[in-house]
């Protein structure tokens, strides 16, 4: 190839690697703040003295196997009703529905994947809150919600805690942690992401982080971490660097699992799938 046109090359080869880095450069100012706080002192301690600490991240007991490969070619194999084609039916609801106790002690609300309000034995707490937006680092981009929240983050009733399972995006929003931030409620969640909630403004004296089988008493109720077979990380270079966990709610007189987002062990029955524990 003459000269200039090896010159004329090397110039749009750097201009697209320049533009390629500038954009990157501004997606990650963008996303900054929600991918949170790495742990740190106390609370990086703690973690690292976990049973479940290997030395330079979390693990599972019984190791995950993903398959990359087939995950990414599903993404071109998309299932012609792997969204709906039209508008969800949603049963909408305000704080009017919790102005009186469940009669038998127990009632759970769902909202929509992992975010439920449990009312267990006079203790009300809500998992994983998402009200509205995408589960993603960005406002604009990444998957979006199918309806909007049945009932609005506005419409909860009094919350004695929020239970936190992991600090993946589907789990753990910014926006709906630095709604609460002003609460007066209690955060529990696993080692580690209570540097995220630290970092969007919720008090560090009502973030209560908890190891595998670890207890904490909201109001008579006993919530007991329990392992789950997961992952976690908000960006590349924080994979596993915080813990995941299920919670078991211990009530006077009534039991509620909530498993988080667990996935089955090598030990789930192969057939009958719907007994098995799932995300």
């Amino acid at each position: 190839m003459p000269r200039p046109r090896l010159k004329l090359a090397a110039r749009i080869v750097g201009v697209l690697f320049l533009l390629f880095a500038l954009v990157t450069a501004g997606l990650v100012a963008n996303a900054w703040e929600s991918f949170g706080a790495a742990p740190d002192g106390e609370r990086r301690a703690r973690l690292e003295a976990s049973p479940q600490w290997d030395g330079e991240v979390f693990v599972n007991p019984d190791p995950m196997w993903n398959d990359i490969a087939g995950s990414v070619g599903g993404m071109f194999r998309m299932s012609p009703v792997a969204e709906p084609d039209g508008p969800i039916p949603v049963l909408e609801g305000t704080k009017a529905r919790f102005a009186e106790p469940p009669t038998s002690g127990l009632r759970i609300t769902w909202l929509g994947h992992s975010t439920q309000i449990i009312e267990i034995d006079g203790v009300t707490v809500i998992t994983d809150p998402i009200f509205g937006g995408r589960a993603s680092p960005w406002t604009w981009l990444g998957p979006a919600a199918w309806y909007e929240p049945p009932i609005p983050l506005t419409e909860l009733p009094p919350l004695d805690a929020v239970l936190l399972s992991h600090d993946h995006y589907d789990h753990l929003q910014i926006e709906t942690i630095q709604a609460m931030a002003s609460w007066d409620v209690r955060f529990i969640a696993p080692l580690g992401v209570g540097a995220h909630l630290e970092a969007w403004g919720v008090p560090t004296d009502r973030i209560t982080e908890v190891d595998w089988w670890d207890r904490v008493d909201v109001g008579g109720v006993e919530l007991v971490a329990v392992p789950a077979r997961h992952a976690s990380g908000r960006q590349i270079f924080d994979q596993n660097r915080t813990l995941w966990t299920g919670f078991a709610l211990l009530g006077t007189e009534h039991r509620v699992l909530f498993s988080g987002d667990t996935g089955c062990s090598t030990d789930c029955p192969r057939s009958g799938a719907s007994s098995a524990p799932s995300t």
